[in-house]
């Protein structure tokens, strides 16, 4: 009897390799110039910027949270962090 085959994985190991040996690193934030925008954060991957805005780390912040990697951070920070932005 066969053993079940457990579901691929939506990223290959390759591309995860990929990732993780290009990560980007920190160059500057970008203030938002209105209550319209979002801070933006510059990054540098070798000879590339690449940007990102808060809203995305956030979203990421909250995504590791759920799974466990950073720790349970208190509703009310979220609350407050909600209204800020």
């Amino acid at each position: 009897m066969k053993a079940p085959r457990s579901k691929p994985s939506k990223t290959s190991t390759s591309t995860k390799t990929k990732a993780f040996l290009n990560r980007l690193g920190f160059v500057e934030m970008l203030k938002p110039i209105d209550k319209e925008e979002s801070a933006v954060f510059i990054l540098n991957s070798h000879e590339d910027l690449r940007s990102i805005d808060l809203e995305t780390v956030l979203f990421c912040l909250r995504f590791a949270e759920n799974h466990g990697v950073v720790p349970k951070i208190p509703t009310a920070w979220w609350k407050q962090v909600k209204q800020k932005i």
